[in-house]
């Protein structure tokens, strides 16, 4: 029991994702092609978004490691990406969906989950236009 103790506790490491994730974005700069939008866009991540957190534990890795998943983290760091903002002509957060002239896009998680190695990830895209929908899709 001492040895299965001195084990959870000595080997324990909390891996914060979303620390390392501008440097994942970094090192695969320009893999993704967007389209490259006239404009100026604002971002926002609804309340669920923006606070999503969830810890991974893997036997096969340790069960005393977990990983943290700041889901509305990872999102702002994607936004603020050289891939992102070179689509366009500037990207900002809003803290708020009303009232928002010009492109909005709203990012609304639906389902994160993770097996096999993977992340699942549900998420849905809406575009606004001076506050009209002009799309809205799950991915």
């Amino acid at each position: 029991m001492l040895l299965g103790a001195l084990f959870m506790s000595g080997c324990a490491v909390v891996h914060e994702v979303h620390s390392d994730y501008p440097q994942y974005l970094a090192n695969n700069q320009g893999s993704v092609g967007f389209p490259n939008v006239a404009g100026s866009a604002r971002y926002y991540l609804d309340p669920a978004t923006e606070t999503h957190i969830v810890a991974i534990r893997s036997v096969m890795t340790g069960f005393a490691n977990k990983w943290v998943v700041q889901f509305g983290k990872i999102l702002d760091a994607t936004m603020i990406s050289e891939d992102v903002e070179a689509a366009f002509e500037t990207v900002e957060k809003t803290d708020t969906r009303e009232g928002v002239d010009g492109l909005l896009l709203v990012f609304s998680l639906k389902n994160y989950q993770f097996a096999d190695f993977e992340a699942i990830v549900d998420l849905n895209i809406s575009a606004y236009s001076d506050g009209r929908e002009i799309m809205s899709k799950d991915y």
